[in-house]
């Protein structure tokens, strides 16, 4: 096959911007991924700091607790008040379980949870008593297994002395949960903590690893490892193991000569990006290679326009002086097929232009037919199975092919959305520009689940090709929550849906909002929850069904449709969309349709 030279570098040139831009993406998106690690770092270094110092403070304040208790008692012996009740005050006033008193003469544990006194022969020989009583002040016992409560717990207690502060009384004591400490910790948010994990450090201290949720018990033990074998490693340090990269911050716990190791996984931190990175990435690269794909089908145009002249040409050459190229626009090419023309005797002219027409008008019937094809295929082939929910949908373009579509989005959890849009216009302008903003849609759908952000970010995304057209698209978008039964939707510019509660026998017209997709940029989109529970009805539609006409010209309206729902609201989901079809329908008679017309219903079942 003969390819002009022009031809050649065309596709050169195409290849060149395509391969370029592919670069340039990949650079940008690097480029993003390593600004993004070093902020990550930067950030969760700050955050685990200060989450291990508040967790320094939590020791620190049940320290200082238990010495308030100590004082609490001793001035009970001094005073010969009741030391049991001042227990149990002290207990209910600090919102403690049970505080208990080691007395070192008697030999005894009074314990302000049961309120009873009993005898302990090995009372010198408990951990608490021993810490407190050889310390001479407030101290702890790591965290140890209580069998009674079946946890984790830390004991804080401070000794008892006498009036004159001479002579040590006794100990007194208290257990705190060590999940509470989970809780200071995880009031700093970097990455969900599943627990902690205590171990013995060089010197009879004790270091704390907070182990992230999907941390493996493996990687937890290494990690000890390392610093029990060395608890002065460098206060941040990098540590890998077989699935994962760790960025280890240490901090010193002061107020118990300890330590806190909290592990940083970043290849976990990094996920969500690399996998938003590579959509990017396939999608620029998707469009690039369409756009390459248009170019060359329009320059393959003027290859073949260029063809036609040149077989003409040799048909003249041979003594065919009734042949005669088919007119082309108005440039170059054009106007040498014009000159060759005149050359020409007008015998043909009529039957070759009738010829082109016919062509012509049967290209545009049969791509309008394959346009229509593939519009009912982009529509969703199978409603939501969602326990709970009855979802029934159809659509009916106006046209051939349509501006009105539906779709639902599932984005895990027990969650399911659903959208119904309508375009301004009909045919086929308003068919491509629904399907751009269909798939800028989905797009967004993949990262995004608020229905007020995924609107105004599809409206950014939209509005520059928009506004120099005047096209725009109206949305609803529902997300209903089966773990919540909550319904959560926005509205752009979209005619309100209707919520239907079958027990109540009364409507509520969902409004929230903002204006339509494609006119204003930096719009942002309200959106509300309400209750979606069994029974309710939510039905969602475009203007083609309330501004559906008779012969008459009346419409056929809201009330209409309300009242088809009322009628029919025992009814399943499907047999709903068959009475507002049949209903409308009914209504309409043999008026021609004059708008697209797109209905779902969702009906909450017990």
């Amino acid at each position: 096959m003969f390819i002009s030279i022009r031809a050649k570098l065309g596709s050169m040139l195409f290849l060149s911007v395509f391969a370029v831009t592919l670069l340039i993406v990949s650079a940008q998106q690097y480029h993003s991924y390593l600004n993004f690690k070093k902020y990550v770092r930067t950030t969760s270094e700050t955050a685990v700091k200060v989450a291990i110092d508040l967790s320094d403070k939590w020791i620190n304040d049940h320290l200082n607790l238990a010495q308030v208790a100590a004082y609490r008692i001793e001035k009970s012996i001094t005073s010969g008040s009741d030391v049991g009740r001042d227990l149990s005050e002290f207990a209910a006033d600090n919102r403690l379980s049970s505080v208990y008193y080691g007395d070192d003469a008697s030999g005894t544990i009074l314990d302000s949870g049961s309120g009873s006194t009993h005898s302990s022969g090995a009372l010198k020989e408990l951990k608490w008593y021993a810490a407190a009583k050889s310390g001479k002040q407030a101290t702890f016992v790591p965290p140890t297994l209580n069998a009674d409560a079946g946890n984790r717990v830390m004991t804080f207690a401070a000794p008892v002395f006498d009036g004159n502060r001479w002579v040590m009384k006794g100990a007194v004591g208290f257990d705190m949960p060590f999940n509470e400490l989970s809780a200071v910790i995880g009031s700093i948010f970097v990455m969900p903590i599943e627990r902690l994990l205590p171990f013995d450090l060089q010197g009879g201290r004790m270091g704390i690893l907070v182990q992230a949720v999907g941390m493996t018990d493996r990687d937890a033990q290494a990690i000890i490892s390392k610093y029990t074998a060395n608890s002065d490693a460098a206060p941040t340090a990098n540590f890998s193991t077989t699935n994962e990269q760790y960025i280890l911050i240490a901090e010193k716990l002061t107020a118990v000569d300890g330590l806190m190791v909290y592990p940083i996984a970043m290849k976990s931190l990094i996920q969500p990006l690399l996998i938003q990175a590579a959509a990017y990435f396939a999608v620029t690269a998707g469009c690039l290679l369409m756009i390459v794909n248009v170019a060359w089908l329009i320059l393959g145009r003027y290859i073949r326009r260029i063809e036609r002249l040149s077989v003409a040409a040799q048909a003249v050459a041979a003594g065919k002086f009734d042949t005669e190229v088919p007119k082309m626009p108005d440039d170059e090419i054009g106007r040498l097929g014009i000159a060759f023309n005149t050359m020409v005797r007008d015998l043909r002219q009529f039957m070759t232009t009738l010829e082109i027409t016919t062509r012509e008008k049967e290209a545009i019937a049969k791509e309008l037919e394959i346009a229509a094809q593939l519009q009912e295929k982009a529509l969703p082939r199978h409603v939501p199975n969602v326990p709970g929910l009855e979802v029934a949908a159809r659509s009916f373009p106006a046209k051939s092919v349509g501006g009105d579509y539906y779709d639902f989005i599932y984005p895990g959890d027990g969650k399911v959305g659903f959208v119904v849009a309508d375009a301004a216009g009909k045919g086929f302008p308003g068919s491509l520009y629904m399907s751009n903003s269909r798939s800028i849609f989905r797009v967004i759908s993949l990262t995004e689940t608020s229905p007020g952000a995924m609107l105004q970010k599809t409206n950014d995304c939209m509005v520059d090709d928009a506004s120099q057209d005047g096209m725009f698209i109206t949305y609803i978008f529902g997300m209903y929550d089966g773990k919540t039964h909550k319904l959560t939707y926005s509205n752009a510019g979209h005619f309100p849906p209707l919520l239907y509660n079958t027990k109540e026998k009364k409507f509520k017209t969902l409004g929230e909002g903002g204006m339509p997709i494609g006119i204003m940029g930096g719009t942002a989109f309200e959106e509300e929850s309400v209750d979606f529970l069994p029974g309710d009805i939510l039905v969602l539609y475009t203007d083609g069904i309330i501004e559906a006409m008779n012969l008459s010209h009346e419409m056929f309206g809201i009330e209409q449709l309300e009242q088809v729902i009322r009628d029919h609201s025992s009814k399943s989901a499907s047999a709903m969309i068959e009475q507002i079809s049949s209903h409308v329908a009914g209504f309409v008679g043999a008026a021609p349709q004059h708008d697209d017309m797109t209905v779902v219903v969702v009906k909450a079942v017990a």
